[in-house]
């Protein structure tokens, strides 16, 4: 096929250091950063959007309205904005809606999205979005697949089919098992499935598990009035995607692996939209010396597919590197090494409460009884108290960096004193105003929060997947994290006195591009 020249991404590289390039040891970030485009890429798109209507949909949420009037008011923005995208760009967009409680319905199939189907949802498919009944996710995910195993990748007209799934609740009947329900999500390449829970009843774990399947993204929704924001950023990756399986390889240095919490040779990345601006960190050391002592070796390749180039394959080599003079460091760069420091506490924080989960397990099973009795009882939604419990522990390493089994105690005071520094770092430099300083100072309050609270792991999770994927969305709302521990004043660190998190609703990693979308859909 021939190759629009403006829908080809050229990324610009680059890499640069913190300190000179006589140090012994260095830290750096390695930059990737892809150009603007004004049109979505894909010019045949399919919606997939399971939604769950079990009996917890009719909950309140704190605006006065059910979680389901959130959820159908949010989809009207959705297809109405398709639709925009449709009469102005030339594509050709399908819904499906699929919505389930026990059982799994179709309410649209396959329909074109243009003027005559936002009137046939407004006023008749929307009134079927009714609470109730018991929560069957194997099935709906069964359901979901029929759909998504369709898809196909059309050479004339790219195609792409992007799966949303949506619940607020624990599996109370049908398929428990993480495993089996992972082989039920389709992971072709042009199929995206992200999946969404809402408020902090649902399975933080189970939706860890779905989306630990390829091309699949799970995010942690703390108000359903903010929901629009977050369908704002999948819209906008999903529809403006750019380049697929992303991976970095280093030589003479290490790239450091959020995920895992360790610095590895090759990290694979993943699909990038158009107009991302990513940051990853690197290091640098004697022991990391291959073929040359010179630190200016250090060199990556970035190797991805094009997305509008099926099967074309490209490799991007950045061989320089930018130090600062001698004597002197990069302010920049500095920044992005208090950044590190802080991804290292989160996941720190995230393996102890992992390790130690069975303080809480009892706490989280006994409030969601209450919270099941008083709101769901009409239901007969029954808890399986096993639904609860966290992943098992990895086995601990010998050579892990941090250790998981610290107390809490010995833990809160290392982040409540990297807070406290943090802090001082910031009034001394005049970033007070500064978003990106601003996120790292909420990831550790978050952890100070969380590390003993039943709601820790999905918080400290979410905080983690947040600061290392770089997303634009930026969770606000810790109001049931901050409840839950009134009563243990354990958990009131100096560093935390009086402090207040960001109000703002997207991070310092969102692109003008994103923003405009996730305002588009929220407002």
């Amino acid at each position: 096929m021939s190759v629009n020249e403006e829908q080809t991404p050229y990324p610009e590289t680059s890499i640069t250091f913190l300190y000179p390039e006589t140090n012994d040891e260095n830290f750096g970030i390695y930059n990737f950063k892809l150009p603007e485009h004004a049109q979505p890429i894909f010019k045949n798109v399919n919606w997939i959007i399971t939604t769950d209507i079990s009996g917890s949909m009719s909950n309140i949420c704190s605006d006065g309205k059910s979680k389901m009037q959130q959820i159908k008011y949010a989809l009207q923005k959705m297809i109405k904005y398709f639709y925009s995208l449709s009469v102005n760009n030339n594509i050709e967009q399908t819904i499906t809606l699929i919505i389930f409680d026990d059982e799994s319905t179709i309410i649209s199939n396959r329909e074109e999205i243009n003027e005559k189907y936002i009137i046939k949802f407004n006023e008749e498919l929307i009134h079927k979005f009714v609470p109730n009944n018991t929560t069957d996710i194997g099935n709906a995910l069964d359901t979901a697949a029929d759909f998504t195993s369709l898809s196909h990748t059309n050479q004339l007209r790219p195609q792409k089919t992007i799966h949303i799934f949506l619940t607020d609740g624990q599996i109370t009947c049908g398929v428990k098992n993480h495993d089996i329900l992972k082989q039920k999500v389709i992971t072709d390449n042009n199929v995206s499935n992200i999946f969404m829970g809402f408020g902090t009843q649902h399975s933080d774990t189970l939706l860890e598990a779905l989306a630990s399947t390829p091309n699949s993204e799970y995010y942690f929704i703390e108000s359903l009035e903010k929901a629009g924001m977050v369908y704002g950023e999948v819209v906008y990756n999903s529809l403006y995607e750019s380049i697929n399986n992303l991976v970095l390889n280093i030589k003479n240095g290490e790239l450091y692996d959020h995920t895992i919490n360790s610095w590895v040779k090759t990290l694979k990345i993943g699909n990038l939209p158009f107009s991302a601006n990513k940051t990853w960190h690197l290091r640098t050391s004697n022991k990391n010396q291959e073929e040359n002592p010179m630190w200016s070796n250090c060199k990556i390749m970035a190797s991805y597919d094009l997305v509008i180039q099926p099967g074309v394959s490209c490799d991007k080599p950045t061989n320089t590197a930018t130090y600062p003079n001698p004597d002197t460091i990069d302010k920049k760069v500095e920044k992005y090494h208090w950044r590190q420091r802080t991804q290292e506490l989160i996941s720190e924080t995230r393996t102890h409460i992992q390790n130690n989960n069975d303080n809480y397990n009892s706490y989280i099973v006994d409030d969601y009884n209450r919270y099941n009795s008083q709101s769901c009882d009409m239901y007969e939604e029954p808890i399986d108290d096993n639904l609860f419990a966290l992943p098992p522990p990895p086995p601990p390493s010998p050579q892990a960096p941090q250790d998981p089994q610290a107390p809490a105690a010995a833990l809160q005071q290392r982040l409540d004193k990297f807070l406290e520094n943090l802090k001082i770092y910031i009034k001394e430099n005049n970033l007070e105003d500064d978003a990106f300083m601003k996120n790292l100072c909420d990831d550790i309050y978050v952890c100070i929060k969380g590390i003993n609270s039943p709601l820790g792991y999905m918080y400290v999770t979410a905080r983690e997947s947040s600061q290392g994927y770089q997303r634009a969305y930026n969770i606000t709302d810790y109001e049931e994290l901050v409840d839950i521990n009134t009563d243990n004043t354990n958990y009131y660190t100096a560093s935390i006195q009086g402090y207040e998190t960001s109000q703002n609703h997207t991070t310092s990693y969102a692109s003008s591009t994103t923003s405009q979308v996730i305002h588009d859909l929220s407002s």
